[in-house]
């Protein structure tokens, strides 16, 4: 099934059971590093790049990235862990 959530900018088939999400970034995220997240484990999602205003793209961000205000993060993982990560 689709993923809905107010959060939610977009939602994609990435193919191989996954999909790809553009997600705004929640306040509980903002001034947090992706590793102290730990959204891999917690929620079995990748950020594969994060959308920051002014046009900057941060593509395969690393562990010490951190996460800002006005952020979107564009997340890949199966349909349960995007939902699941959106009811975070």
């Amino acid at each position: 099934g689709l993923v809905f959530a107010p959060d939610l900018r977009a939602i994609d088939d990435f193919g191989y059971g996954l999909q790809v999400a553009h997600v705004d970034a929640q306040q509980p995220l903002w001034g947090r590093r992706l590793e102290e997240l730990n959204l891999l484990s917690r929620f079995e999602i990748q950020v594969v790049a994060i959308k920051r205003l002014k046009d900057v793209t941060v593509t395969l961000p690393r562990g010490s990235q951190v996460i800002e205000q006005g952020d979107i993060l564009v997340v890949v993982g199966s349909t349960d862990a995007l939902s699941e990560f959106l009811s975070f």
